[in-house]
């Protein structure tokens, strides 16, 4: 997770977003935006998702990979798209017409003029690089370039679930 503020793309881009957080996620939805059931599905938590912005950034593969099943699965496409709407929240998708990017798992932290810190997160534990040498290849990261704007992110979002209804997954468990 970054920090962010409201400066110009071209700031956005090169370090994510200031006064909040950044969020990445290649194979599972990030914890700040995960219900419940789809958080006891992977063993993980749920992270609060409070007042501060927050930029998540979703591989396409995280939305069509069934996690918990079913039902679990198109709820938590569905709170996807309502965080979406919150002011505070700026979801984006990497299609898979993007091809291979720069990536993982990981969530950038910054506060204020204090350096960057990358926490990456593995089953039962963490780690957290601090080294300018670890952090630059995160901040530097190009994932703005190739995912969907936040209009575009929903709108495939949406397409997923309609979908998912028309496979008559919303009926099984």
């Amino acid at each position: 997770m970054v920090p962010v503020d409201d400066q110009p793309d071209r700031n956005r881009r090169a370090c994510g977003v200031r006064r909040g957080s950044v969020a990445f996620g290649t194979t599972l939805v990030p914890e700040p935006l995960r219900t419940p059931a789809y958080a006891r599905a992977t063993n993980s938590s749920v992270a609060v998702l409070g007042q501060k912005r927050l930029a998540a950034y979703l591989d396409e593969a995280v939305l069509r990979r069934q996690v918990g099943g079913p039902r679990v699965m198109t709820n938590q496409l569905q709170h996807l798209i309502e965080v979406a709407e919150r002011p505070t929240v700026e979801l984006r998708v990497i299609p898979f017409a993007a091809g291979a990017y720069p990536g993982g798992d990981y969530v950038l932290l910054e506060f204020g003029p204090a350096r960057p810190l990358v926490y990456l997160k593995h089953r039962g534990t963490g780690l957290f690089l601090h080294r300018r040498c670890d952090v630059a290849p995160y901040v530097q990261s190009t994932v703005d370039a190739v995912a969907l704007d936040p209009a575009r992110s929903v709108r495939l979002i949406e397409s997923v679930v309609e979908a998912r209804s028309q496979r008559g997954d919303l009926l099984r468990q």
